[in-house]
């Protein structure tokens, strides 16, 4: 197939760069070889960052598309092997084969495919594709940035960022921490009568925690989730009774997730000192009852011959920038697995099925 040919060409190309967070040469050598690629005839703006850069295609003389692609080409580190894409039994293998330069890619190909689609009156789709380099950091210096420096407002911003298989996310979780530290009474461990442990305590409150939000013990949950990520203490001796236990947790919550009640329910554990409770990011609603989205999802369903079933995604991405300024947003992409892994893949089949979805929403919509 065709399409699969020059997905192929492509990915082989653009995974073998390590654009991980340290690899600022690798990074621009990246950008630099997409605008090379796609950036002929078409506007070009550049969005220089020390850490950060980041390039917008679109039209020429349509500085702001009705219809915005965003990626990133960010990974996160790996082994070397990983920046060595290969094809196996119809899977494209590599790190940021799923997350997200494969993606990434077929979007850029529905990019410059609509490129060369003059209408009859001699104008080409409404369309424009947003590239950043640090999403798996967070996102501020580029998404988040660049939406508040630049005049950017699309009518749908399409982030194939998240869901497997065409799911498509209705919002995403907000991001927090909770942290809680312990302080007791410190003893001999000969007579621990006589002090009290208080990682004895913390192992008590994690079980507590656990029992209140069992959010954590689903495989698929609209609930916050509250995972331990370290627990310490600063006791070093082998003969004493531990007086003090500190524990982190990150929070992955929901639009309703009630924190006070979390922070009295810590509190009102035997032993604990303090809690702070930090708010990072915030969730987001897709809004996918707005006209473009349900078009979208219509598109989805006839290509792949089924319903499109949604869920709220259990992280966040860049989508999240859209959202809060209220565009709506589509956060949804092929079949694949292993993101963050060894052994990170995307279906090409499915790949290829993508492209032609978004190149039918171009078409109807742009």
């Amino acid at each position: 197939m065709e399409e699969i040919a020059a997905l192929e060409k492509l990915a082989l190309s653009l995974l073998k760069f390590k654009t991980i967070k340290t690899e600022a040469k690798e990074i621009e050598a990246c950008i630099g070889s997409i605008e090379k690629e796609f950036g002929s005839s078409v506007s070009v703006t550049r969005f220089p960052h020390p850490s950060a850069p980041s390039l917008l295609l679109t039209p020429s003389g349509i500085p702001n598309p009705r219809i915005l692609f965003v990626g990133h080409i960010d990974v996160v580190p790996a082994e070397e092997p990983q920046f060595a894409p290969r094809i196996a039994n119809g899977r494209l293998y590599g790190r940021g084969s799923f997350d997200m330069k494969g993606p990434l890619i077929a979007s850029l190909l529905v990019f410059q495919k609509a490129m060369k689609t003059a209408r009859t009156d001699g104008s080409v789709p409404s369309v424009g594709v947003l590239i950043t380099s640090d999403e798996e950091v967070g996102g501020k210096d580029g998404v988040g940035r660049i939406l508040v420096e630049h005049p950017l407002k699309p009518e749908i911003a399409i982030v194939p960022d998240g869901g497997n298989a065409f799911e498509v996310a209705e919002g995403g979780k907000g991001v927090g921490w909770l942290d809680v530290t312990i302080n007791t009474k410190a003893g001999h461990v000969s007579r621990p009568w006589e002090g009290k442990n208080a990682i004895q305590l913390m192992a008590k409150l994690l079980v507590a925690l656990e029992k209140k939000y069992p959010g954590m013990q689903e495989k698929e949950t609209h609930e916050t989730t509250l995972v331990p990520i370290s627990i310490s203490t600063k006791n070093t001796s082998s003969n004493v009774i531990p007086d003090h236990a500190f524990a982190s947790f990150n929070l992955r919550f929901t639009e309703h997730f009630d924190f006070d009640e979390l922070k009295k329910t810590a509190e009102g554990l035997e032993g604990v000192s303090e809690v702070i409770i930090k708010r990072s990011i915030e969730p987001y609603q897709a809004n996918l009852a707005h006209p473009l989205p349900q078009k979208l999802l219509k598109i989805i369903e006839e290509k792949t011959g089924r319903s499109v079933k949604t869920s709220v995604y259990p992280s966040t991405c860049d989508a999240r920038f859209f959202a809060h300024t209220g565009i709506p947003v589509v956060v949804t992409r092929p079949e694949g697995n292993g993101a963050h892994g060894p052994d990170e893949w995307v279906d090409l089949k499915s790949l290829a099925l993508f492209q032609q979805v978004l190149e039918k929403f171009v078409e109807e919509c742009g």
